[in-house]
């Protein structure tokens, strides 16, 4: 009898599948000797499954027994993984929380600022210090650049004077429109991100500053010329560097000090902390479910291995049979 020209295929420990080897060809013979070809196809097919049932039945039996119960645990974890989808899109990613931090007492109620008596003390006082920072950092800025402005000695501000007191304010307004700009961001995180970034950014331009103040400044001999040697090229370097460190850091302090003192107004926001738990619980329910397929995979695989062989059996005794009806003895797989 022919035999299949890949038979490992059909068979899930790669061997050659004994549904087909354990094929009676006399068996098979008689059956299509009977004269009725359905009698004979019915004997063929029974014959097959006897033969199945002998090699692969337990095997088969195993694999259905565990089938159910495999995709069971698939529905089950897939509902508890749509039950925390559902509970986390019905949470909001922000709520208001104006005296979740702190640690103020009194009652939440909406569009009611916390009374600055209520405010922590550590909060008190580097609020201050924030803001007076903030005022410091931006009152040097704008009478620094009016200085250099005003000894540069170019004619427009002999023509225009007006332009010694407009001028200026351009860093103090870049200062502020940095710090605004973190608010475009939805996220708390994301705010708070934006503010570290831009706060780094204006420390790190400060301490390029420090090398470069000692290059030009002659220390103890009083003078002070930014023109003058090393380069000119290293003096303009000295001055974007100079606007550019009180800018970020004037908006940086503005920013922070501005995020403490947000946690008393009504119009502060958090994270949820209610989708914290849910986020952590989804992970495991996802890994869960990933798990619950691969094995739900496996036990279709090897069911479907195991009936791709009996349908193999069938095929090839069905085909046999039916060419001994058709008088084609050199065509027959007998």
């Amino acid at each position: 009898m022919k035999r299949p020209s890949n038979p490992s295929k059909n068979n899930v420990d790669g061997r050659e599948p004994p549904v087909l080897s354990k094929l009676d060809r006399k068996v098979i013979l008689a059956m299509a000797d009977v004269g009725d070809l359905d009698v004979a196809l019915r004997l063929g097919a029974e014959h097959v499954e006897n033969v199945f049932n002998v090699e692969y039945g337990d095997a088969l039996a195993q694999v259905l027994l565990k089938l159910d119960p495999a995709e069971d645990r698939v529905k089950r974890v897939t509902r508890v993984l749509q039950d925390l989808e559902t509970e986390l899109d019905a949470q909001p990613i922000q709520i208001h929380a104006p005296q979740e931090n702190g640690g103020i007492d009194g009652s939440a109620e909406p569009h009611k600022d916390v009374l600055l008596s209520k405010f922590q003390l550590r909060d008190k006082i580097n609020g201050a210090l924030g803001l007076m920072g903030t005022v410091g950092i931006a009152c040097a800025t704008y009478f620094g650049v009016r200085a250099t402005f005003a000894v540069s000695g170019l004619d427009i501000f002999h023509d225009a004077p007006e332009l010694l007191n407009t001028l200026p304010i351009l860093p103090l307004a870049l200062s502020v429109a940095i710090k605004m700009a973190g608010g475009a961001f939805t996220l708390q995180a994301t705010r708070d991100a934006y503010r570290r970034v831009v706060m780094f950014t204006g420390i790190g331009a400060g301490l390029l500053w420090l090398p470069l103040f000692s290059v030009q400044y002659d220390g103890l001999s009083g003078s002070f010329d930014p023109y003058a040697e090393p380069s000119h090229l290293l003096s303009v370097l000295f001055n974007a560097t100079h606007l550019l460190a009180e800018t970020l850091i004037s908006a940086g302090i503005f920013a922070a000090t501005d995020a403490m003192l947000a946690k008393y107004s009504d119009s502060h926001k958090i994270d949820n902390p209610v989708r914290k738990p849910l986020l952590d619980a989804r992970v495991p329910a996802s890994d869960a479910l990933d798990e619950a397929l691969d094995a739900l995979a496996i036990l279709t695989g090897q069911r479907d291995e195991l009936m791709g062989i009996k349908g193999a059996g069938h095929n090839l005794v069905e085909t046999a049979i039916r060419q001994k009806f058709n008088e084609r003895p050199r065509d027959s797989l007998l």
